[in-house]
């Protein structure tokens, strides 16, 4: 443009009279205000409605070649974006006030700034479904599955109750998992603790349990000790859960079985356990060899005793397992 040509020429007539590197530049050589041309009237750039119709029409959007596409254009159109802050947006871009009415968050990239435009439930619900289609394939891709071998479908939201749930089974205070989720109340987080225990009880009920002899053990819940019971197993679980299984004792100070908690007849396992009980019964078998060459028998005795325990259980626990996914 002429008017910053000229801008920038004038400008350099300033230096050279300011640093002196040019003593014969006449001081009559600069450019005034009525030098410059005038600013152009800005040119209408809007689309006429004629060709907005056209282009917002559901079956014209349906054209794009993927979804991808669509939905940028849905966002330029109905939310004023320029196309590099459209293309820059990240993939957890929905924010929501205290209302629930959902907002566009993205990075301004002319500004150099992080903004949000509100936007409508149609659009909030495309992104979304934007969103599980991206982690759809990524977790194709992965081939992530459940416990069962079947693909796993999950949302992005769901992180967010997992992160909950998980510091709320480590213990941390309700204040401090509040602030981190940025909840107003405490009622939303006292929710987690309650999902979480109500989680946690679930599948230790239908879990497989199994104590030394390789027998199932099972809890009424709805039996006259059913919630006494569910309280000293959800405590036992968070405060003495040990590398193969659970103590069945009351929380105490010392525990009265001297020996190893596989010939404890309060033990207790179940098949999240199976590769640490398979790893103790590989390490015990060459313990009894080596006692049997030592001639100690009172080890061998015991060793043996841990060895049966350990086959009866995972025998068990591995039948339970068959069972389950047979069915």
């Amino acid at each position: 443009m002429k008017k910053t040509r000229i801008g920038a020429l004038n400008l350099f007539f300033q230096n050279i009279r300011q640093y002196g590197w040019e003593d014969t530049l006449p001081g009559t050589a600069a450019f005034y205000v009525g030098d410059v041309p005038p600013v152009p009237e800005q040119v209408d750039r809007r689309l006429a409605e004629y060709v907005m119709t056209q282009v917002e029409s559901p079956g014209n959007l349906d054209r794009w070649p993927d979804a991808a596409g669509r939905l940028i254009t849905v966002i330029l159109t109905r939310c004023g974006l320029r196309i590099s802050s459209a293309l820059a947006l990240d993939f957890d871009c929905l924010v929501h006030d205290g209302q629930g009415a959902p907002y566009l968050r993205y990075f301004n990239t002319k500004m150099r700034r992080e903004a949000a435009v509100p936007i409508d439930v149609e659009l909030a619900a495309a992104v979304r479904e934007q969103q599980r289609r991206v982690l759809g394939r990524w977790l194709a891709t992965c081939e992530i599955c459940d416990e069962h071998g079947r693909p796993v479908h999950l949302t992005p939201h769901q992180w967010r109750h997992t992160f909950a749930c998980r510091l709320i089974n480590r213990d941390v205070p309700q204040e401090v998992v509040r602030v981190l989720l940025d909840h107003d109340s405490h009622k939303m987080t006292s929710h987690y603790a309650k999902i979480t225990d109500q989680t946690v009880r679930r599948h230790w009920e239908q879990a497989t349990k199994v104590n030394i002899k390789g027998e199932r053990v099972s809890i009424d819940p709805d039996g006259p000790l059913g919630q006494a019971q569910w309280a000293k197993t959800r405590y036992g679980i968070a405060t003495q859960t040990l590398p193969n299984g659970y103590c069945g004792l009351p929380v105490q100070k010392t525990c009265p079985h001297a020996n190893a908690c596989l010939t404890c007849p309060v033990f207790l396992t179940g098949p999240e356990f199976l590769p640490e009980l398979r790893e103790q019964r590989t390490r015990t078998l060459p313990l009894i060899d080596n006692a049997k060459s030592c001639g100690h028998t009172r080890m061998t005795e015991m060793n043996q005793q841990v060895a049966a325990n350990l086959d009866r259980m995972i025998g068990e626990l591995d039948d339970g397992q068959e069972a389950e996914h047979a069915g």
